[in-house]
C-alpha cells in the first residue's frame, strides 16, 4: 500500500487528521509524526528519515505555524534530499520556503475539501512503482526485509 508521509505541526492538527483521513478512505497509508520519540529526542532524526524515504510522497501543511518549527523546514529537506514528491498544503498566507519550488494546494476549512485536489497529485494508492517499493523495502524496520532489496537496475 503507498505511504504519504503527512508533516504538520501541533497547532494543525485538526486539519492534519481530516487530510489523514481522506487519504486513508482513498487507500493510503498515512504517516503522522509519533507522539514519541520528540523532536528533542536524539532517535527523532533517524524516525523521520526512514519514514519519508519509505513514503511515496511528502505532504506538508504549510502555515505560520510550520514557518516557526524547525522540523517541518528539515521534512522539506530531507524529502528533497530523497527525491521525494513534494505537495505543500497551504493553510494561511504565510510565503513557502524558497528552497520549495513546487504549486501549492489552499487547505480551507473544512481541510477535507482540499482531498479532490490532492489525490490527482499522489501515486496511485496501490502503486506497483518499483522505486517505490525498493524505497519501501530499504526504509523497512525489519533487517531481513532491508536486506532483501533487489538494487538490480538501479
Amino acid at each position: 500500500m503507498t505511504t504519504i508521509f503527512l508533516s504538520s505541526t501541533q497547532e494543525d492538527a485538526p486539519c492534519a487528521s481530516q487530510i489523514r483521513q481522506g487519504l486513508e478512505q482513498a487507500g493510503y497509508t498515512v504517516w503522522c509524526e509519533p507522539d514519541y520519540p520528540t523532536p528533542r529526542d536524539a532517535s527523532y532524526p533517524s524516525l523521520i528519515e526512514n519514514a519519508i524515504l519509505g513514503s511515496a510522497a511528502v505532504v506538508v501543511l504549510w502555515s505560520h505555524r510550520a514557518a516557526s518549527f524547525a522540523w517541518t523546514k528539515r521534512h522539506i529537506l530531507i524529502a528533497q534530499r530523497f527525491f521525494k514528491l513534494l505537495v505543500p498544503v497551504t493553510l494561511d498566507e504565510t510565503a513557502l520556503p524558497s528552497t520549495l519550488l513546487v504549486e501549492s494546494l489552499s487547505g480551507e476549512e473544512p481541510c477535507s475539501a482540499v482531498i479532490s485536489a490532492l489525490l490527482p497529485r499522489l501515486p496511485a494508492p496501490n502503486s506497483a512503482d518499483p522505486y517505490l517499493t525498493l524505497c519501501e523495502q530499504a526504509s523497512h524496520q525489519s533487517i531481513r526485509v532491508r536486506v532483501d532489496v533487489d538494487c538490480e537496475g538501479y
